[in-house]
């Protein structure tokens, strides 16, 4: 990683069952790339599938009362979800 991808980047310490750093290693070794950045991947897209839940669940609340949706309000919802993005 070049220092341009380092800058904002905070270093934190993480605990983890061996058998979940064994999983990470094997995946590291299988794709060539470092744990760190395994983890980085699986994160992001964790964060990614976190955030579509949100927008789904938006979704199905905005039409769950059609007499008290409020779609000014969801469109705002839908747009601070996407805004959040990677």
């Amino acid at each position: 990683m070049s220092n341009a991808e380092n800058e904002g980047i905070e270093q934190f310490t993480i605990r983890l069952p061996e058998s979940l750093l064994s999983e990470a290693r094997r995946i590291a070794r299988r794709r060539r790339q470092s744990v760190n950045a395994v983890i980085r991947t699986a994160l992001r897209r964790f964060a990614r599938e976190d955030r579509q839940a949100m927008l789904r669940a938006s979704y199905e609340l905005l039409g769950s009362d059609r007499d008290d949706s409020d779609a000014e309000h969801f469109l705002a919802a839908q747009r601070e979800v996407l805004e959040g993005g990677e």
